[in-house]
């Protein structure tokens, strides 16, 4: 079985639907293969967009595919195992055998984390720990908050969470001391420096979880921040020949073109870390730049 697009879709997060909607509102054919990787999908709500603040994230992105399908989107739950590109078409093979062929492909594939090597870590990713102050610390306003996190960016976000709570501690995630100018901005903004390294994590039954620092002193806390290091998900680029950097992206111009005639990447997978509202704003922007060069630009 052969299927034929104008354009398909790998990933169906926010800025994989978001640019699925704007080729399909530029009368285009489009297909969304998604494998529900997508990075906020343990995160319980969506936060700091309009009109969906607060809503659950997994019924969100159910109701983008319902609309999709209104404009005549098809939609598959599968993976894309193998992409190559012959005879001016983008040939995709899905994970369960199906061939899919295509003038223009977009990568709306993502990332992934990779956390840290915290014994008990995984049972509270995207529960009790996140990666980004700005999508959740509102929540949790006045409780205490915690911020694991090594060098400037560390130090950066025990300051930014002092905003939301007066009850941070920040756990220094590497054997590098503090600086002088550090360690007198964190005590102004009344963080508490725990610099003993943390043996483990224990939930907790009514929430938040205990830390267990290596010294004994534990602490219990409502929320974790931290920064995971970031993996895209880039080998169908790799693939179809794009060239990827020392940390696994390629190279892209401002409106999400590789160097790969008729290839595009949006959302996180470009190497900017979007929350949302961000990435669906990608999204529409290279699916906007795709439908203007499938009429201006010849291949």
């Amino acid at each position: 079985m052969i299927e034929l697009f104008d354009v398909v879709v790998v990933g169906g997060g926010f800025a994989g639907c978001s640019a699925a909607l704007s080729l399909s509102r530029s009368s285009m054919t489009v297909k969304v293969v998604d494998a529900g990787y997508q990075r906020n999908r343990l995160s319980s709500r969506v936060y700091s967009y309009l009109g969906i603040d607060g809503k659950h994230t997994p019924a969100t992105i159910s109701d983008f595919k319902d609309e999709l399908e209104l404009y005549g989107v098809s939609i598959m739950k599968d993976s894309i195992n193998s992409a190559i590109f012959q005879e001016d078409l983008f040939c995709l093979m899905t994970a369960s055998g199906i061939l899919i062929k295509c003038r223009y492909l977009i990568l709306a594939t993502g990332v992934q984390d990779l956390l840290p090597a915290l014994p008990g870590i995984q049972a509270l990713w995207g529960r009790s720990i996140f990666n980004c102050l700005y999508c959740g610390a509102y929540e949790y306003r006045g409780s205490r908050i915690a911020v694991y996190g090594a060098g400037q960016s560390g130090y950066e976000d025990a300051i930014k969470a002092a905003s939301w709570s007066k009850d941070v501690i920040f756990y220094n995630a590497t054997e590098s001391a503090i600086t002088i100018q550090q360690l007198t901005r964190l005590e102004l903004a009344g963080v508490v420096i725990e610099d003993s390294k943390i043996s483990h994590l224990i939930a907790a039954s009514q929430g938040g979880f205990t830390v267990c620092s290596l010294s004994g002193k534990d602490h219990h806390v409502d929320v974790m921040f931290l920064r995971s290091r970031i993996v895209p998900r880039l080998s169908l680029a790799s693939d179809l020949g794009c060239e990827l950097d020392s940390a696994g992206y390629i190279q892209l111009d401002r409106f999400g073109r590789t160097l790969c005639p008729g290839l595009y990447v949006c959302g996180d997978a470009t190497g900017q870390l979007f929350q949302a509202v961000g990435a669906a704003a990608d999204g529409n922007k290279v699916a906007r730049q795709l439908h203007h060069d499938s009429l201006f630009l010849v291949r």
